[in-house]
């Protein structure tokens, strides 16, 4: 197994999404044709908020791919670096609502104390997770090109390869 491993969103699931966006722009397009004012405006608002989402969405996940980086002493996704030793319990789910929603959620062994070191808005959205998913950091990786349970083998291994160094 490599030293790192740097999963990355899919070109793929990007077109998509970009498709996604485009559908909503042209659905809210049709309603500049409509014959009440009040259509006008809201379709013209949703145009350009769409675009504007899309735009600056895509030029994100285009420039910034990388969703998660797993390495000998712990991982990296948003914006969060989380040690091996911080970690109680790694799985995965994959739930199909209106979309296929994939992730990995992770159970830390003192989320307070971990809480400490990350911006406030960040603790906040830790909180709305573990109410929500059960776990203190939930990492969406609907996006990767990787298969969910391969991306969370990969992340046991790992975390399970620091317990036998410690022993």
């Amino acid at each position: 197994m490599p030293e790192t491993i740097e999963i990355r969103s899919s070109s793929i699931n990007l077109v998509s999404l970009g498709l996604l966006l485009l559908s909503l722009t042209v659905f809210c397009g049709s309603c500049l044709r409509l014959p009440y004012p009040y259509a006008r405006v809201v379709g013209l608002i949703c145009v350009c908020f769409f675009l504007l989402v899309g735009a600056a969405g895509g030029y994100y996940l285009y420039r910034n791919r990388t969703l998660l980086k797993i390495g000998r002493g712990g991982f990296f996704a948003m914006g969060i670096y989380v040690p091996w030793e911080e970690i109680t319990d790694i799985w995965t789910s994959e739930k199909a609502g209106g979309l296929l929603q994939r992730q990995v959620a992770v159970r830390l062994e003192d989320a307070e104390r971990f809480a400490g070191t990350i911006p406030l808005w960040r603790v906040l959205l830790l909180r709305l997770n573990n109410r929500l998913y059960g776990s203190e950091l939930y990492i969406d990786i609907t996006l990767a090109g990787e298969r969910t349970e391969d991306i969370g083998r990969w992340m046991r291994e790992k975390w399970l390869s620091r317990l036998e160094k410690q022993f």
